[in-house]
């Protein structure tokens, strides 16, 4: 097959795929409301942003209590001072190794997770007045008194899924002539910046790009950085950020509370979220839901559906899901996600082995078109009508063109090769699982001995049968070439590609030997 054929084929592969995505997954039932930002403004006209936290500096007689939480998903420390979460290390097991994620650090009194800010004074000595241990959650009440009234925060952490609560009480002597204004202020995970450096080494993250979570034309969205200064998005549903694998976000957020969301950068450029009340005077409850946890569909699912759309899966996402839980189900059996690539590949040429074998026969009938086809153009050089017929014939002979014996095959094999690399590339289950030499299939091979093998392989693939010396060197240059380009490539798609590559050969030699009758 020529590089035109190749082309055509990727091309038509892909409009094909994009059209089945957009017919039965891309179609919204109703007219998305459209993503309410505003940027803003120099002057006072529509209220500039505040980040500014100043705490009530009275002194009062209350010690730090911190309050140390274990959940399914989770390690949490809340502490009465500001009544806040200081400390979330998340846990991650896979392949036999535990693993704690560190995610969220505090590193001083304005540097805590769902800080309650006030426009006026700020309280940030809390009484824990309970905590409470329940079959299916924690829950801790910390109260404030503050120049005019009370706050109650009540923090509820399920134990089986990766959700906390919080609900507000603003409670006032009497009715305020002079309004407040609450802001919330959240932390965004960060398992780089949340380490130290032998940390970061031990967790094998070299680099950890944070993403703001919005709401864009009904759906949630995660935002570059660059993206979210100087501008604000009015009364948000889904607001918070993430990095590569970990989560923070509202949910299901009916509360009335977020008038409007915007984001800072502080110390070593870590992301913070502020969510912003309207003005109130009188007495005033809110309850927030919040999801806190890993970047997995499965815990998604447990929380809120709508979070799927943060899965870095593209427009296969349908795809790239189900075989994501295809590989879950494998790994359930052999217990290590290595050996579930494996079986998930061997899945996918099975389940492929009938368009395989058809262009396996078409291009045996190819290659020995061309054979003819050179023959003929050898011998009618000099004479273009007798050539035409004997093109003619050969093609009504053969019936077959390079382009249709390639096309069918692939265009079955590469959305499936599309979607299986989008989730060996991304997905948390494989982060830090090892796999024989390799300790992190998320990380390329450290010792380059895949990499060799694909191109070793693609070497055997494209010499076989071929007695030319020139083409065989050409092979040789193509194999050393693909070994270069997987060696940067995750260990688990260059497992996958290498398996793949390798069944391949094996239909190859099967074919030749018992397919020819």
């Amino acid at each position: 097959m020529n590089i035109k054929d190749l082309i055509i084929s990727l091309l038509l592969a892909l409009g094909i795929t994009l059209l089945v995505q957009y017919l039965f997954f891309g179609r919204e039932s109703k007219k998305a409301p459209a993503e309410r930002v505003r940027i803003i403004p120099k002057t006072d006209t529509y209220r500039p942003v505040d980040i500014e936290i100043d705490f009530w500096d009275k002194e009062f007689n209350i010690d730090p209590v911190n309050t140390k939480i274990s959940t399914s998903f989770a390690e949490y420390v809340f502490s009465n001072e500001g009544a806040a979460l200081i400390r979330a290390d998340f846990k991650h097991a896979t392949s036999g190794n535990n693993v704690l994620l560190p995610g969220i650090r505090s590193n001083g009194r304005e540097d805590r997770s769902f800080i309650l800010a006030f426009n006026k004074k700020t309280p940030y000595y809390f009484d824990l007045v309970s905590n409470q241990d329940l079959a299916d959650t924690t829950r801790l009440e910390y109260k404030a008194s503050f120049d005019g009234g009370h706050l109650t925060k009540v923090f509820t952490i399920y134990k089986e899924k990766p959700q906390i609560d919080l609900h507000i009480l603003f409670d006032p002597n009497k009715s305020l002539s002079d309004p407040y204004r609450l802001r919330l202020i959240y932390d965004i995970p960060s398992i780089l910046h949340a380490s130290n450096k032998d940390e970061a080494r031990l967790l094998q993250m070299h680099d950890d790009p944070l993403f703001g979570i919005v709401d864009s034309y009904g759906k949630v969205v995660k935002k570059p950085v660059m993206s979210l200064f100087d501008r604000y998005w009015e009364n948000p549903v889904s607001f918070g950020g993430l990095d590569k694998y970990l989560v923070i976000s509202t949910i299901n957020n009916d509360s009335n509370f977020a008038q409007r969301g915007y984001y800072n950068l502080y110390s070593d450029n870590l992301l913070r979220a502020y969510l912003e009340s309207p003005e109130i005077q009188d007495k005033t409850e809110w309850h927030i839901s919040f999801y806190v946890g890993p970047k997995k569909a499965s815990a998604f699912d447990q929380v809120d559906p709508n979070l799927d759309q943060l899965l870095d899966f593209g427009f296969l996402a349908p795809l790239s899901k189900l075989l994501l839980r295809i590989m879950n189900f494998f790994y359930g059996y052999v217990g290590n996600f290595g050996w579930a690539i494996i079986l998930i590949t061997i899945l996918i040429k099975i389940v492929t082995l009938p368009f395989s074998l058809k262009a396996e026969k078409n291009g045996k009938k190819v290659a020995e078109m061309n054979r003819k086809m050179e023959y003929i153009q050898q011998k009618y050089k000099n004479d273009a009508a007798a050539l035409a017929r004997a093109r003619s014939e050969i093609m009504q002979k053969y019936g077959v063109s390079s382009v249709s014996g390639c096309l069918v095959p692939l265009l079955v094999q590469l959305p499936v090769f599309i979607a299986l690399r989008n989730i060996l590339s991304t997905s948390l289950e494989l982060y830090m699982s090892p796999f024989l030499w390799i300790n992190n299939l998320v990380a390329p091979d450290p010792l380059y001995i895949f990499p060799l093998l694909v191109g070793a392989c693609l070497f055997v693939q494209t010499s076989a049968n071929n007695p030319d010396p020139r083409k065989k060197l050409n092979s040789l240059a193509m194999g050393i070439f693909l070994g270069a380009v997987f060696s940067s490539f995750s260990a688990g798609i260059t497992l996958h590609f290498f398996v793949s590559s390798l069944l391949n050969i094996l239909q190859t030699k099967l074919y030749n030997k018992y397919g020819q009758s």
